[in-house]
């Protein structure tokens, strides 16, 4: 009997000891904070619009700086959000490692113009036809579309032209330029030849450019690359050239 209770006895001072040294243990042990942060940024054929000091200023300015406070404290998916509300970035993922080092993982938008529009500035459109503030601006080998464009046109209209321009081998090379006149009309400036392509509307731009490419094989072989100064595909059915002046 009086084993037992000495056995009791002694279980009791030794959870009373564990739970005492625990109680130590967890307050006296410092929680562990970040103490850097790895930006890796994908690459669009070699180049970047968004940079590392653009990611770090973005947290600085909102205030998510994760550098120095508590891994258990810090929300990643708010500092995905913060973010992601950069017009430049398509996707930003955040995680940590045992090293307390936060790494951002930024997915960049890719961009499939580039527009300088009379009355509304200098943007892109992106491969979602969502419009990208130029900012670091890098060359590209992506259509230039200049004159009276608003960002709506720019992100439907000559977002889906320039789509098509894009997916095109003959096209792609072909076009360096895309004008909107006055008239809201589209046209298109090739690289080869003094023309210009009157698109019109980019509704129906292949069977257009398709009529266009016929009429470059059939016509332009044998009058030449200069002869129209105009190469007119507005309307339905009809190819009508207009042809230069002669000096």
């Amino acid at each position: 009997m009086v084993k037992k209770i000495i056995a009791i006895l002694v279980a009791f001072v030794l959870v009373g000891y564990l739970s005492i040294a625990g109680i130590i243990y967890r307050v006296g042990k410092e929680p562990a904070t970040y103490n850097d942060i790895m930006i890796d940024i994908d690459e669009i054929a070699d180049q970047s619009f968004v940079t590392e000091a653009d990611v770090r200023q973005q947290l600085k300015a909102a205030r998510v700086n994760p550098i120095g406070k508590v891994i258990d404290s810090v929300n990643t998916l708010e500092i995905s959000r913060v973010l992601e509300r950069n017009k430049l970035i398509l996707e930003a993922h955040c995680y940590h490692s045992p090293d307390s080092v936060l790494h951002i993982d930024i997915v960049q938008r890719q961009p499939i113009l580039r527009v300088k529009s009379v009355s509304q500035g200098d943007f892109y459109v992106d491969n979602e036809g969502e419009i990208m503030p130029v900012q670091n601006i890098v060359p590209m080998q992506i259509p230039l579309a200049t004159g009276y464009i608003s960002k709506d046109r720019a992100s439907t209209e000559l977002y889906e032209l320039a789509q098509y321009l894009g997916d095109n081998k003959f096209w792609r090379n072909e076009i360096t330029q895309i004008f909107v006149n006055t008239n809201g009309d589209i046209e298109l400036i090739p690289r080869v030849g003094s023309h210009t392509i009157l698109l019109g509307t980019a509704d129906n731009c292949e069977k257009k450019l398709n009529k266009v490419r016929k009429f470059y094989d059939k016509v332009l072989e044998r009058k030449g690359w200069n002869y129209y100064k105009v190469i007119n595909v507005k309307f339905e059915n009809q190819v009508i050239g207009e042809k230069a002046i002669s000096k």
